[in-house]
């Protein structure tokens, strides 16, 4: 049996994939502003929604469609369970982390850093 010896095209082309491998990965938790949240979907959205006001606290919605849904029924949507604690939380003022485009909401910044 023959023995292959790995030249230096081959070292490269493997170190190349490991990196591009590792970048496409991109960071397991992300902050994310508040702003780009669709609440109704709890999507992690490019761009800033629309506003809508509920019991004086600000929710954001990506389109009307989720706008009408969510004034149908504000109180469904406007809360979260906290993946670490399974807290009820208010989306318009708990922690939110970003992971794989979807938002989490928390119940304390203590929570929040054991699920980052």
């Amino acid at each position: 049996m023959k023995s292959r010896k790995w030249s230096g095209i081959h070292v490269f082309m493997f170190c190349l994939l490991i990196s591009a491998t590792a970048a496409m990965a991109g960071p397991a938790t992300q902050e994310v502003e508040r702003s780009k949240v669709c609440m109704l979907q709890d999507e992690v959205e490019p761009k800033a929604g629309t506003p809508y006001e509920f019991e004086g606290k600000t929710y954001y919605l990506c389109c009307p469609m989720c706008a009408n849904t969510f004034k149908k029924e504000p109180e469904k949507y406007s809360k979260a369970h906290d993946p670490v604690s399974g807290q009820v939380v208010d989306k318009a003022t708990a922690p939110v982390l970003g992971y794989k485009d979807k938002a989490y909401f928390f119940a304390s910044d203590e929570s929040r850093a054991a699920f980052a």
